[in-house]
């Protein structure tokens, strides 16, 4: 679905378009979820999909793969205090926090034929404690090549889905990722993908008058 890819190429252009224009849309309301009964839930507020890439090299002495370790210890432990927030407050659901999963690793690897480009999309689990292994039925889904420089280092890039909450300081998230890779040692960097704006959470008060009018008519109805 173009929503699940951050929406570039679908919907992003989709409202620049005259078609969209001519709409004259004032308000949009998006999926949520079923109900049992005659009650509707409605949400205000939605997380943004982050793309966050974490690139592990070895100039120094620490090898790619320790570092792609301490980085993906970080983003576990992380993962383990979201779950702990869950946990211990049940008017929050997993919506209400930042979720990251780590969705593939691109290997950069050397041989007699030059240097390849070589992407490996892994399936992944994480066992009990801080440590990342392969699931037995690990398979490789694709393979992408491009030649890159000779002199390039060895290198490993984490590609992880972050779901930010829609409360999540944004500039403290991303200085979060800056020092678990500044933790990892020289050569250890983030990029992004796709990072959105936190659109935070819709205003449900009398200065939004397109709320009012949608709360007005549900209750006429």
């Amino acid at each position: 679905m173009d929503e699940e890819i951050g929406g570039i190429d679908g919907m992003d252009k989709f409202v620049k378009t005259s078609h969209f224009l001519k709409l004259n849309v004032g308000f949009i309301l998006d999926e949520g979820i079923t109900s049992s009964d005659k009650n509707f839930v409605l949400f205000y507020g939605e997380r943004s999909l982050w793309t966050v890439h974490i690139h592990c090299t070895s100039p120094d002495r620490k090898s790619s793969t320790e570092k792609v370790q301490i980085v993906v210890d970080h983003f576990v432990r992380f993962r383990q205090e979201q779950k702990v927030k869950l946990d211990s407050n049940p008017r929050l659901t997993p919506r209400d926090l930042t979720s990251m999963t780590l969705k593939a690793v691109k290997v950069l690897d050397c041989s007699t034929f030059g240097w390849f480009w070589q992407s490996f999309v892994f399936l992944f689990k994480v066992q009990q404690g801080l440590a990342l292994q392969l699931s037995a039925n690990t398979t490789v889904l694709g393979v992408e090549r491009e030649k890159v420089e000779h002199d390039a280092e060895s290198e490993l890039v984490l590609v992880f889905d972050v779901r930010v909450s829609a409360t999540e300081d944004c500039s403290t998230l991303e200085d979060l990722f800056s020092s678990w890779c500044e933790s990892a040692g020289p050569g250890t960097y983030v990029s992004y993908e796709n990072k959105p704006t936190n659109s935070g959470l819709t205003h449900l008060d009398t200065c939004n008058r397109w709320w009012l009018t949608f709360r007005d008519e549900c209750r006429a109805m």
